[in-house]
């Protein structure tokens, strides 16, 4: 189910969201889900494996921008009763997916060591 070793990573995120989603989060949930989609598919183009396409950037700018607006948006009070899956989940996805921007394309190792 998880795939390549160079996708456990997000996979198990993916796994996280859906377990999130199950705990009664919806929102985080989704937050995760797709963070984690948007988070691949950056990977896979980093990595050569899809073309980077405008449609494919355009999409996810617009899934992380969701995700930076939910945490904008959700009320304060969640957000400082219930941090973790309000806060902390939504802006892992974030930072996560700018970490993978931030490299090269091309520059990830093809060797089985690298996971994420």
């Amino acid at each position: 189910m998880l795939g390549d070793k160079k996708f456990v990573g997000s996979s198990l995120a993916i796994l996280v969201g859906i377990v999130v989603l199950g705990s009664g989060y919806i929102t985080p949930g989704w937050c995760v889900i797709l963070g984690a989609l948007a988070y691949k598919s950056a990977k896979k183009r980093n990595l050569g494996i899809v073309q980077d396409t405008p449609v494919r950037r355009i999409t996810e700018g617009v899934v992380m921008l969701l995700i930076l607006l939910t945490v904008f948006f959700t009320d304060r009070t969640v957000l400082t009763e219930d941090p973790f899956p309000n806060l902390v989940l939504p802006l892992w996805a974030l930072v996560a997916y700018c970490i993978v921007m931030m490299k090269k394309p091309g520059s990830e190792m093809h060797d089985e060591s690298q996971i994420n």
